[in-house]
C-alpha cells in the first residue's frame, strides 16, 4: 500500500493518460488505419472516452503514438543488430578458446602416443619390406 493515494485526474482536472483506456484505444485505432481518414480533432469525437480530453491533449497523444508505431520497426531492427554482434563477438571468442583447448588436448596426446612408441609399447602398423633374395 502506497503511503500517497493516486489521483484519478492531473492538476488540469484531465484523468491520467498512461492508466486511461483511451490509450489502448488509441493503440488500435491507429494500428488499423483508422486515422488515416480523418484528422485527431474528427478521432476524438468517435469514442467517449477520447473526449474525457481536451483536444489539445488528445491531439499530442495521437502524433506521439504515431510517432512511436513508425520508430518501432527501427528499434527492433536496431536492437536484433545490436544483439547479432554480441552473439558474433561471443561466437568468437568461444571458438578460440575451444580451438585453445583442443590444441592442448591434442599436444598432450600427441606426446603420450610418442612416449608409448620409443618406449616399445606401441609397434608401427607399417609393413616392413620384403627382400628379393
Amino acid at each position: 500500500m502506497s503511503l500517497i493515494p493516486e489521483k484519478d485526474v492531473t492538476l488540469r482536472g484531465e484523468p491520467f493518460w498512461f492508466s486511461h483506456p483511451a490509450k489502448l484505444l488509441l493503440k488500435g485505432d491507429i494500428k488499423s488505419g483508422l486515422l488515416s481518414s480523418m484528422k485527431p480533432s474528427e478521432l476524438r469525437q468517435t469514442r467517449d472516452e477520447y473526449k474525457a480530453f481536451s483536444p489539445q491533449k488528445f491531439c499530442k497523444e495521437v502524433h506521439h503514438e504515431k510517432q512511436r508505431q513508425r520508430a518501432k520497426p527501427f528499434w527492433v531492427w536496431n536492437r536484433n543488430k545490436d544483439a547479432r554482434e554480441i552473439h558474433e563477438k561471443e561466437v568468437e571468442l568461444l571458438r578460440k578458446e575451444w580451438m585453445c583447448s583442443n590444441d592442448q588436448e591434442v599436444n598432450e596426446l600427441s606426446d603420450k602416443l610418442g612416449e608409448m612408441y620409443r618406449n616399445g609399447r606401441f609397434k608401427s602398423q607399417t609393413p616392413s619390406p620384403k627382400s628379393n633374395s
